[in-house]
């Protein structure tokens, strides 16, 4: 019979997977705001191009054309991110809706859902790879000027036509398409942030009601580095602790040093990195409701039973020659921050056991 901690387990995978297309259907609609002024951008683009052409002044006309660009960008990615502060509220409702039902059904208890003005608060504050949602919206606009400006200027001065220039900017895999994609994965890892500050919300309106945190993986072989070492960790949560998180959407930061942002609450493996940004697509945190993680295959005991093709395939030769050997494991390719170690690094680390399984298998 499942343990209560495995129960939550398999609603939450359930869950990530709803989860999932709910916040894919709000980046595109993220994007779709955007879009609304390709075609604004696409017939100012046409029309001065064209004046600079024919202007005896042609490098002051594309500058004028540009100022002109310049105001307009910053209305297409103003109200592409006012869709996306709308998107991440939804989906922090959603999530903290959700999460409430998930532990108070696990918990058997009357729990306290966060104000409303708690979560707003805190998403207009959310971290999310160290930015908030204004920093990301400044960036974001000056990178998408920046794209059409040098656009404009080097196809202007290199003699190219209005043509030319048109079909840079709007065919597929073209300006306006990239940088809609770029919005559009941004707008994804916004959302689960958004969640995932929802989630915390709720754990610090009920201390208590969860004792721990468990990772748990996708098991397959688009996993990344830091969810194939981290699956299966746990992590101790205290009443204290939980009061301690900020607005951050990815992890109860701590601190940063020169290695980046660290947490406040260090996994069993030692790993005390931010949750990844692609959180919620390749792996989440599921709560503990007692001391006892789930009896789940890991990612690295997955790993184990594939054939030696596909874990070479994964690892490259260096890194699963130090894996085969037994002296290394998945999470020792990864520092505490989840960044991949390199080979001088990780014989650094342990350079009997590298230089033992080097030699093994004649690493260089």
């Amino acid at each position: 019979m499942p343990t209560p901690n495995e129960r939550i387990l398999s609603a939450e995978i359930e869950h990530a997977l709803l989860a999932l297309g709910a916040s894919n259907r709000l980046a595109r609609q993220v994007a779709a705001a955007l879009a609304k002024f390709d075609a604004d951008t696409e017939g100012m683009i046409a029309a001065g191009v064209a004046r600079a052409i024919r202007s005896k002044s042609p490098r002051t006309s594309v500058e004028s054309l540009l100022a002109a660009f310049a105001e307009l960008n910053l209305r297409a990615v103003k109200a592409a991110f006012r869709t996306l502060m709308k998107a991440m509220q939804a989906f922090a409702a959603t999530e903290v809706g959700y999460f409430l039902r998930l532990l108070g059904g696990a918990t058997k208890a009357e729990l306290v859902a966060p104000a409303t003005r708690a979560l707003a608060d805190g998403l207009s504050r959310v971290l999310v790879l160290g930015e908030t949602l204004a920093e990301q919206e400044a960036r974001f606009a000056a990178y998408r000027y920046k794209q059409v400006a040098e656009l404009v200027r080097t196809g202007v001065a290199g003699g190219q036509t209005v043509d030319e220039i048109l079909g840079e900017l709007t065919r597929k895999d073209g300006i306006l398409d990239r940088t809609r994609g770029g919005l559009e994965t941004l707008a994804r890892t916004d959302t689960h942030a958004a969640g995932n500050l929802g989630r915390n919300e709720v754990y610090k309106k009920n201390p208590g009601a969860a004792v721990g945190q468990y990772w748990s993986s996708v098991l397959d072989g688009k996993t990344t580095p830091v969810c194939r070492a981290n699956d299966g960790a746990t992590r101790t949560l205290t009443a204290e602790q939980v009061a301690k998180w900020e607005a951050n959407g990815l992890a109860s930061v701590a601190g940063v040093d020169a290695e980046g942002p660290f947490d406040g609450i260090e996994w069993s493996n030692g790993y005390r990195g931010p949750y990844p940004a692609h959180y919620g697509e390749r792996s989440i945190i599921v709560p503990l409701v007692n001391r006892a993680a789930p009896d789940k295959l890991t990612f690295e005991e997955w790993f184990d039973r594939q054939a030696p093709s596909v874990q070479e395939k994964l690892l490259g030769p260096s890194r699963f020659a130090l894996w085969k050997s037994g002296k290394f494991s998945l999470r020792d390719f990864i520092n505490d921050r989840g960044r991949t170690l390199t080979l001088a690094e990780l014989r650094a680390e342990d350079t009997a056991a590298f230089d033992a399984a080097a030699e093994e298998a004649e690493i260089a």
